[in-house]
């Protein structure tokens, strides 16, 4: 469907509960703007735990939120309870306006109560929202044991606070598992590159790559800038030693900060956590227990300067070179599974990992479907690709003669 066909914007279907199957089709150049609206989305409000929407294609969608609306997204402003399904967006853009302080993903402003988002990925998007929070390249806030599963995202973010390559703010039980991200993202602090904030849920077998770029502080004067999260909520029992981020790599190229910032709470894996809480004189600062097996890019700078780290239970991670991100180094050092479902969701490719259904062509799209001329003549014919690289098409002519 082409929405450039029809005059105007979109109006956003209100409330949703039901079952969408694209079966591979796609939607072509939607245009909404939130208005008066709480949410600026396909379908603003999406519910009931037999809800889906599932195997379809946007192209070119064109997101406006104003300063009144609350989650906006390409999809779905709020999903709760149901499922996102093999959705892949292309070239999206989600523009706030100047006053627009709310939520905003590339698939979903926010989703919560056991919602799921799975095998989807946002190419190319461009989120440009300064004032807003809780930003994400999928989801921009989750909630209550929401799972965010084998999602990828690329393009560049701007956005206020809790910005995330993933997810802005992942909130109580919350997973994020095999996702990878390759995003330049900007904002005023509380950055990451899977996760802006988490509450300790699990983040796990997930790859950041890109820039990631803070312009102040928060009012205790910290950054709280990470590779994969930027912000880590503080476990207190101290008997509770559950990994809540693990198997997790920071490809990333910098982190910048502003002129003379405090690196305290920025680095390689995670920002800000219980380390750097307030401790009274004589009170010893306890350490993060929740870190397993992740590491770093050994180029990775933070303020223009190398950090480098051997423990991979650390805030920083450990050290490794980019020619040793190999499949060998993420399956044998890391347990990823390599195979062709969300389970065993990793394959190979010419550098890191992708997801076993990207690299696919989505949509293609000729400028020409007939033509008339003579045998001798020639024809010059332009394919449009989505969801691969178009050197991988192919013309043959079905008359050899």
């Amino acid at each position: 469907i082409d929405m450039s066909q029809f005059f105007g914007y979109f109006k956003p279907i209100a409330e949703f509960m039901g079952t969408i199957d694209g079966r591979g089709y796609s939607i072509n150049n939607l245009k909404i703007n939130s208005g008066e609206s709480m949410y600026a989305a396909l379908i603003e409000y999406m519910y009931g735990n037999t809800s889906a929407i599932s195997d379809i294609t946007f192209n070119n969608p064109v997101i406006e939120a104003s300063s009144s609306c609350f989650d906006a997204g390409v999809v779905v402003g709020m999903l709760t309870e149901g499922k996102i399904d093999s959705v892949y967006v292309y070239d999206a853009k989600i523009i706030g306006d100047t006053d627009f302080m709310g939520e905003a993903g590339g698939i979903a402003g926010s989703a919560m109560v056991y919602a799921t988002i799975k095998a989807c990925a946002v190419n190319d998007i461009t989120i440009d929202v300064p004032s807003g929070y809780n930003i994400g390249g999928i989801v921009g806030t989750t909630r209550t044991a929401t799972t965010l599963s084998a999602c990828a995202a690329t393009g560049t973010i701007i956005g206020g606070k809790a910005i995330g390559g993933i997810v802005g703010a992942a909130g109580n039980d919350v997973n994020v598992l095999n996702c990878h991200v390759d995003m330049n993202i900007e904002g005023n602090y509380e950055i990451g590159g899977i996760a802006g904030t988490a509450d300790r849920g699990l983040i796990s077998n997930c790859y950041s790559q890109g820039t990631l770029k803070a312009n102040s502080s928060d009012f205790s004067g910290y950054c709280n800038v990470g590779g994969i999260v930027g912000y880590l909520s503080s476990q207190w029992d101290d008997t509770n030693t559950d990994a809540v981020i693990s198997n997790c790599v920071a490809a990333i190229d910098a982190i910048e900060l502003p002129e003379g910032a405090s690196t305290q709470t920025v680095d390689r894996i995670v920002g800000r956590t219980i380390a750097d809480e307030y401790y009274y004189d004589g009170e010893e600062p306890r350490t993060e227990k929740g870190l397993s097996n992740n590491y770093a890019v050994s180029t990775l700078t933070i303020a223009g300067a190398t950090v480098s780290g051997t423990d991979a239970t650390s805030t920083t991670g450990a050290d490794v070179a980019a020619d040793g991100l190999t499949t060998e180094f993420f399956t044998t050092t890391l347990g990823w599974q390599f195979g062709t479902d969300v389970d065993t969701p990793w394959k190979e490719s010419t550098e890191l990992p992708l997801l076993y259904f990207e690299e696919k062509a989505t949509g293609l799209t000729l400028d020409l479907t007939t033509g008339e001329g003579n045998i001798s003549d020639m024809f010059i014919l332009t394919a449009t690709v989505e969801g691969a690289s178009a050197k991988r098409v192919v013309f043959t002519s079905s008359d050899e003669n």
